[in-house]
């Protein structure tokens, strides 16, 4: 899964990305702000976290838990090409 799709969420107040860097790290960046957010470590007990098709849940579990009170407007999956890796 790593590099091969992305979660967008758009919320009141701006839109927040996740890109799976490993298989058990996601990054969370906010557009217009430089760096990463946050890291996301998935539980390796629970295999269902590592399917592309959690990310974008994954993301929306986030921005409730670290940038409360805004509201979700769209969540989508997006494909983002092949990993350079």
């Amino acid at each position: 899964m790593v590099g091969f799709y992305e979660a967008v969420v758009t919320t009141s107040d701006g839109v927040y990305r996740a890109y799976p860097v490993s298989d058990d790290r996601v990054c969370v960046f906010e557009d217009g702000v430089a760096g990463i957010a946050d890291y996301i470590n998935l539980n390796e007990l629970d295999e269902a976290l590592r399917a592309p098709e959690y990310l974008v849940q994954l993301l929306i579990w986030w921005v409730y838990e670290h940038a409360r009170g805004l509201q979700i407007e769209t969540a989508v999956l997006r494909w983002r090409g092949q990993s350079a890796q």
